[in-house]
């Protein structure tokens, strides 16, 4: 581990928090009733969503966020209130976790709240809060799940925080210290290559991620109890709520249309269910007939400025707002590689709305990456340094970027979906008071109006959300990692516009006590070739036929979500729309049904094969070859076939 800068010891142990009756501890735990995404199907017919008889949820992750404040209740006392805004079944969500042991429940639901984005969201649950806090006292702590089911954000809980002036740890994993008397807690936060032991003072917000705990059961107590509990229920005027910031009325973005991606449709199959051995040379000879094998190879390159495009619309030299900005994400040095893909997507965005690319860089000692930055396309290059900007801390990088933005007004915020992404993106949306659009996975403009089109996954990746922010700037986007390809480096014409921050260390709240990077398992998301496994492999033993496969072919190992749940492999080889997004040249998907969760995250591959002993199964109707057949049975020849070939080409591995 690394010792952070200016880290300040910790003074206290686990033994050494006062006795119940020193503090009431008064936490809150914000919940959503979701659909359960596992269970979401498509009409075969029509190619629409079907909605009827899908069950409603708790959101999982808000199970563990309930979890970890009820023990920090049994530990300390206090008392646990859920809340969740919607409609009026999402009662059933709240009297689940009354059984758990929550003490009070609180519904906001009304009609003039329906409608409502992440940032209306924020501000109505932000008012509820402030109308407890005048009942129970001040809040404590303030816990979310670190994402919904449906809708895949993350925004909603760093948008609370915001308006509330809290400081928020996402992605937690561990609450290590609590410690009531100093009013400080030590926790543990995954961001994608970092572990962070953060130091924080209360009242504070935590998201958090399945791992940190298991959600008790109910017991038959609680459950009659909870039967029996009176839920109260509160609307616009509860909590003194401005209508025209709540509902469609205060939401800056809107849904313009819903749609279910087409698949990439049915290619070449073979049957191979009699001739295993057949079938196995049969994939082997589509393998090296592939681009890929064929010349194009790692690192080709395109050279040059790229494709052109057109503007869509012409500059207003009146508008106040100019630019695409693009975020060049770093951490102690490292840049997350999305930054670099966003700077080629956002060129094509730039030269649509006829106007220039910029980029924005916060760290400390930063330059040889804002220079890098000029390298991808960038115009100029705003690079903030500042010692206290060496960590990643969601207050001070959000008060870089959001005065930044306050003064220069881009009309264009391009930011990756990674965990600090999405951290700094939710908090810098709300100061900005603008709307947001989560996990992108296309952007495009609209002619004529110049607005952003921005398109992400719903409903679990069963459709595609076109989204809209029609009356707010500047419009911003998270954009998942890997879904644009990596631009290649040209002459740099820009500039890099050195910037200062006034910030002292007393208005930093979060203190990062140490540190480590964390290894990327099998770097799925940079693989050229990728060899995914699914429920279909039946073990976590046949599961190694996967990886000696992708290892024959010097690929990675991916799965599919019900593999990673069962055990067979990694979550961070879990590919799909809640895992990686990725772009190989050649995906082989094994044992894999082909559900859209799982389609959305690999539908940019240039080249997909399928085995599946099922011939019926979805993923035949979005591949480029096909084998019906035994997975256990193909695999085995497949993977001496590949490796005699490999040798005859010099590339045995």
């Amino acid at each position: 581990m690394h010792q952070a800068d200016n880290a300040e010891p910790i003074i206290y142990g686990r033994g050494d928090s006062p006795p119940k009756a020193e503090g009431r501890l008064l936490s809150v735990v914000c919940i959503k009733q979701v659909p359960d995404t596992t269970e979401i199907k498509i009409d075969p017919e029509k190619g629409t969503l079907v909605r009827e008889g899908i069950p409603a949820v708790v959101n999982p992750t808000d199970l563990n966020a309930a979890e970890e404040a009820l023990r920090i209740k049994d530990r300390f006392g206090g008392k646990v209130v859920a809340m969740t805004m919607g409609p009026p079944q999402a009662e059933s969500a709240l009297r689940e976790l009354l059984a758990m042991g929550v003490d009070r429940a609180i519904l906001l639901t009304d009609r003039a709240l329906a409608g409502a984005d992440t940032y209306a969201t924020s501000y109505a649950v932000h008012m509820a809060i402030k109308r407890l806090e005048k009942e129970e006292g001040p809040l404590d702590l303030l816990f979310f799940g670190n994402k919904a089911l449906d809708g895949e954000t993350g925004q909603t809980g760093p948008g609370v925080a915001a308006r509330l002036n809290l400081p928020i740890i996402t992605y937690t994993v561990k609450l290590e210290e609590v410690n009531v008397r100093n009013r400080r807690v030590v926790a543990v936060r995954k961001a994608d290559d970092m572990v962070e032991r953060v130091e924080v003072p209360l009242p504070a917000a935590f998201s958090v991620l399945e791992e940190i705990n298991r959600p008790r059961r109910a017991s038959i107590e609680g459950i009659l109890r909870s039967m029996k509990a009176k839920l109260d229920v509160w609307n616009k005027d509860t909590i003194g709520a401005d209508p025209t910031k709540t509902g469609l009325a205060g939401s800056p973005t809107i849904v313009k249309r819903m749609f279910v991606p087409k698949p990439r449709g049915r290619g070449e199959i073979f049957d191979g269910r009699q001739d295993p051995v057949a079938a196995a040379r049969w994939l082997a000879d589509k393998i090296f007939s592939t681009k890929y094998f064929k010349g194009g190879r790692i690192g080709e390159v395109s050279g040059g400025e790229g494709e052109a495009v057109q503007p869509v619309v012409r500059h207003d030299p009146k508008s106040p707002h100019n630019g695409v900005w693009v975020y060049v994400e770093q951490n102690e040095g490292r840049v997350a590689e999305v930054s670099w893909e966003l700077l080629g997507e956002g060129k094509k965005i730039a030269r649509k709305l006829d106007t220039v690319l910029e980029a924005v860089v916060i760290g400390a000692d930063a330059e040889g990456i804002a220079r890098e930055a000029l390298e991808y396309g960038a115009t100029t290059v705003y690079l903030i340094e500042h010692p206290l900007l060496r960590h990643y801390r969601t207050l001070p990088y959000a008060k870089a970027f959001t005065e930044l933005a306050a003064t220069k007004r881009p009309q264009v915020i391009l930011i990756g979906a990674t965990r600090n992404g999405r951290d700094l993106a939710g908090v810098v949306a709300t100061k900005l008071g603008t709307g947001l659009t989560a996990d992108c996975t296309m952007l495009d403009v609209e002619p004529g109006t110049g607005l952003m089109l921005q398109i992400r996954p719903t409903f679990g990746g069963s459709q595609l959300a076109v989204i809209m922010t029609p009356k707010h700037m500047p419009q911003m986007s998270t954009v998942r990692p890997g879904v644009f390809p990596k631009p290649d480096k040209v002459l740099p014409k820009g500039e890099v516009i050195k910037l200062a921050v006034d910030i002292s260390e007393g208005e930093v709240p979060t203190k990062v006590l140490d540190f480590s990077f964390v290894e990327r398992s099998g770097q799925v998301q940079e693989a050229d070739i990728i060899v995914s496994g699914g429920l279909g492999m039946s073990s976590a033993k046949n599961f190694q036929l996967i990886g000696e496969l992708a290892k024959a072919l010097g690929g990675a190992v991916g799965a599919s979500r019900k593999a990673v749940e069962s055990g067979f492999a990694d979550k961070d080889a879990q590919v799909g729309q809640t895992g990686k997004t990725v772009r190989p040249k050649l995906y082989i998907a094994v044992g894999i049904s082909g559900a859209i969760q799982h389609l959305v995250g690999m539908q940019g591959s240039e080249t997909v094969m399928a085995i599946n002993l099922d011939p019926d199964a979805p993923i035949f109707n979005s591949c480029n070859y096909g084998v019906i057949g035994d997975a256990l049975k193909i695999l085995p020849p497949l993977t001496e076939e590949v490796k005699g070939r490999m040798k005859a080409r010099g590339e045995g591995r």
